[in-house]
């Protein structure tokens, strides 16, 4: 009988001895692969939010790191940058050439600061997602979970999600070529720079089928979303909804 990746995954987990341990409440989840596809349309190739937004679902850095990517590092289409948290050495990442064309606009269109490859922070780039185009997704996007003993509600999609998507789909990757979820979990764990294994299984490995890990497959292998761009007045843009998307 055919093994599923699930149940490897949990098994393996089983395995860590703190795996059974009070975890920490992540109140993100992995972005399944259809609802960036839907928030692509409604953004146009080059804009300001959508580019910063596919080069954190490219490489599954964080958002903190967007600030650490320099363009004397993008050599070609191999992007390397140094991570956060304290990690050391660097990171490389391959760009599908696709993306690299519409950097090029994005970066010709808007004002970047010289030596950084995007003009907006982390933190810039949420708000600007959270006012300017949340509003327009569907209702998935709209939800939020109750985190207890915080009076928190933060939205359950977040951009953070896009590096658990990318981990997750890393690991599914490495499973299916050597079969094993150490291995595997080794490879996902070295490519994102954590620390420890236990880091990556706990806090970025999702369901599969949430978050659609076949979709991302191809996407990070360089295949093109296959999108159809929304009309503006789909958003009210010119019936009185928000501005600025």
């Amino acid at each position: 009988m055919k093994e599923d990746f699930r149940d490897s995954k949990v098994n393996f987990y089983k395995q860590i001895p703190a795996y059974n341990t009070p975890k920490v409440i992540d109140d993100a989840t992995g972005i399944p692969y259809s609802s960036f596809k839907e928030l692509l349309a409604v953004l146009p190739p080059g804009h300001n939010i959508r580019v910063p937004i596919i080069l954190l679902a490219l490489t599954g850095c964080r958002l903190c790191e967007l600030n650490r990517m320099k363009s004397g590092h993008l050599h070609g289409n191999a992007l390397y940058w140094k991570p956060g948290k304290n990690q050391r050495g660097w990171r490389r990442e391959t760009l599908p050439l696709w993306f690299v064309k519409e950097l090029d606009e994005y970066r010709n269109r808007y004002r970047v600061p010289i030596g950084s490859i995007i003009g907006c922070s982390g933190q810039g780039l949420r708000r600007m997602f959270n006012h300017k185009t949340r509003g327009f997704l569907g209702p998935d996007w709209q939800i939020k979970a109750s985190v207890p003993f915080s009076g928190l509600r933060p939205h359950v999609l977040q951009l953070k999600g896009f590096r658990k998507s990318f981990a997750t789909t890393i690991f599914w990757r490495e499973y299916r070529k050597w079969r094993d979820a150490g291995v595997a979990l080794e490879f996902a764990s070295k490519r994102l720079r954590h620390s420890t294994k236990g880091m990556t299984a706990h806090h970025y490995l999702k369901e599969f089928d949430h978050v659609e890990v076949e979709g991302w497959d191809q996407f990070l292998n360089g295949e093109k979303a296959l999108l159809v761009q929304a009309r503006l007045p789909d958003f009210g843009l010119e019936t009185g909804g928000r501005r600025g998307l």
